[in-house]
């Protein structure tokens, strides 16, 4: 039977009664993943579900309770599945300040690992790990130095937790760790332990180096004596690693004056703390080396007489001349001790305003014995230290508990 004329036309569905697009399959997945994550882990929601994220990838931040002020962040990825980042730890901080999912780590791999040794905590990542405790904070690995760091046994193996995250200086990538140092090498990475030159590396010296090519200590182990070892450093990268066996040295007869007070008059024979710039250079004849470098002569002379002049080389009139306490760089090095001499920039040198009366007069020279607050190795180690050495190089000299810090 035909409708009838009069009957009225079916009624248009309503906009709310159209049928809805299906959800993303990977949105579905990420949500009740982290859903059942959130759950294991009892925690509440504090944000809505992204899966705008790279790799297909959803996030939801999460609280521990209604009040807590702490948050969870849980990502999820098909191949690395749900994992939560404790955004208020040091390791989720971190992750965060590296720029997160995004950043230089990708997503998380595994849940924060706690109560390791020493306090500390382990989270992996899809390119990495952050490494933390208490003591060193949290830090990145990844790379040659996490499989180098692994393979040496970790956070409980001698390299310990790292000390910093790596740096990348002179194309090495470098990183320090509370038991030695990490080199990156094509295919793993080369071991440097731990000692003094690593604490150049690991900021544990009180003295700026300002990352010189080299670096060297001249250190007594207590104060009032002249007797005292020479350690030569070489900076790879970031981090510095010794350069030749530690020699036996020599500076003042009385020993290190304390920081920041002057050595004074040569007389007095004391020796400065500190650490000093190297530019120039003065002997019998030129080693080899980069630094500026004076062969002497009969008028060569070092003024230690107050005035414009003051801790400064000049040559005298006339090979005669003699003006105490000027010191007459011809005669002594006949006598063995400036055969090569190396000028340690204690109150002159780059950047600085000579003080008259300070001191004057401390170089790195030949004879280890007893000086008059100069640093003194044998001849050979005096040479081989000018033929390494070049323009803006450092000495740290003084006692061992002044020089570190703990």
């Amino acid at each position: 039977m035909s409708p009838s004329p009069s009957a009225s036309p079916s009624p248009k569905p309503s906009p709310s009664t159209k049928p809805q697009p299906a959800e993303p399959a990977h949105v579905t997945a990420g949500r009740k993943a982290i859903g059942a994550k959130a759950k294991s882990l009892k925690l509440v929601s504090a944000g809505r579900l992204n899966c705008t994220l790279a790799q297909k990838g959803c996030v939801r931040n999460y609280k521990p309770s209604a009040r807590s002020s702490k948050r969870v962040a849980i990502y999820w990825t098909a191949k690395t599945g749900a994992r939560a980042v404790h955004l208020s730890h040091a390791v989720g901080k971190k992750y965060r300040n590296s720029g997160g999912q995004a950043g230089r780590l990708g997503y998380p791999t595994s849940d924060l690992k706690t109560g390791l040794k020493a306090k500390g905590a382990l989270q992996s990542f899809q390119k990495g790990q952050i490494a933390y405790s208490p003591a060193t904070g949290a830090d990145i690995l990844t790379g040659q130095i996490l499989a180098e760091w692994k393979k040496r046994g970790g956070r409980s193996g001698k390299l310990g937790y790292p000390l910093q995250s790596a740096a990348k200086r002179d194309s090495k990538t470098t990183q320090v760790f509370q038991g030695g140092s990490l080199v990156a090498r094509k295919s793993g990475a080369t071991y440097y332990p731990k000692n003094e030159c690593w604490a150049l590396g690991a900021g544990k010296t009180r003295y700026k180096h300002g990352y010189a090519s080299r670096v060297s200590f001249a250190i007594a182990e207590k104060y009032g004596t002249y007797k005292a070892r020479f350690i030569n450093c070489k900076r790879i990268g970031s981090i510095y690693v010794q350069d030749w066996k530690t020699s036996t040295a020599t500076v003042g007869l009385k020993g290190f004056k304390k920081p920041g007070v002057p050595s004074g008059h040569t007389s007095n024979r004391w020796s400065p703390q500190g650490s000093y710039t190297v530019t120039e250079a003065f002997g019998e004849g030129n080693p080899g080396t980069a630094l500026s470098y004076r062969t002497l002569n009969p008028r060569s002379r070092w003024s230690g007489t107050p005035g414009s002049s003051y801790n400064k080389y000049y040559e005298a009139a006339s090979p005669f001349f003699e003006r105490w306490p000027d010191e007459n760089l011809w005669q002594i090095m006949r006598g063995g001790d400036y055969r090569q001499s190396v000028v340690i920039n204690y109150n002159r040198g780059p950047g600085q305003t000579i003080r008259q009366g300070e001191g004057f007069a401390i170089f790195l020279h030949a004879d280890p014995v007893p000086t008059f607050g100069c640093i003194a190795l044998e001849l050979k180690n005096v040479t081989k230290y000018l033929k390494t050495a070049r323009k803006g190089d450092r000495i740290i000299m003084g006692v061992r508990k002044d020089i570190f810090r703990a």
